[in-house]
């Protein structure tokens, strides 16, 4: 059954309906979804506009719902544990159609909604003067770039800490590209 036509959007008796859906998708997973994973779950079945949904999770922000955090130019929601305790008296009231679509979608692409990437710079002090800044990028769940630098201040500490968390994919993608392009010319080299 389609669930793409269930529902006008911009009808007052479907506005609850559709920040609890928000709600409801982000108790599911259990994990931060991005505006772009709520997009494909619940603009493209048409359920809600895309300005619907950013201004649900701006009020939820406001209201202490959610959470949001913007890693690698991506905007994450998790929900808060008042977040839960609003959606799990009211789950019910979603319609059971969307409800299942919901939980089709949810079950149905877990891995590929869970796959995201996790970027951790730690900072430890060993000395006055000597820091240690450990690096890390993990990949659902699995470490796949991990660099340990020295720093003699704590703001360069802490410089190197927010640029990683800030381009840490994409400072890994060159690294791994610089690092291996000398070897990929040799080879075609050999090859040839």
């Amino acid at each position: 059954m389609s669930t793409r036509k269930m529902r006008p959007l911009h009808r007052p008796e479907h506005l609850t309906e559709s920040r609890l859906m928000i709600l409801y998708a982000l108790a599911k997973m259990q994990g931060p979804l991005s505006v772009d994973q709520l997009t494909v779950m619940m603009v493209d079945r048409g359920w809600m506009t895309y300005f619907d949904l950013k201004e649900f999770l701006q009020g939820f922000l406001d209201e202490g719902l959610t959470t949001k955090e913007d890693r690698d130019q991506m905007e994450l929601y998790r929900i808060t544990s008042s977040g839960l305790s609003v959606i799990l008296p009211l789950a019910g009231t979603i319609q059971p159609a969307v409800r299942d679509a919901l939980d089709e979608i949810i079950s149905s692409n877990w891995p590929e909604l869970m796959r995201q990437t996790d970027t951790v710079a730690l900072i430890r002090q060993n000395t006055p003067d000597d820091f240690s800044v450990t690096l890390k990028l993990t990949e659902n769940g699995q470490e796949i770039f991990k660099l340990e630098m020295s720093a003699s201040s704590a703001h360069e500490a802490e410089l190197l800490s927010r640029k990683f968390k800030s381009q840490g994919s994409e400072l890994y993608a060159r690294f791994l590209q610089d690092m291996t392009q000398d070897l990929y010319d040799e080879d075609l080299k050999e090859d040839l």
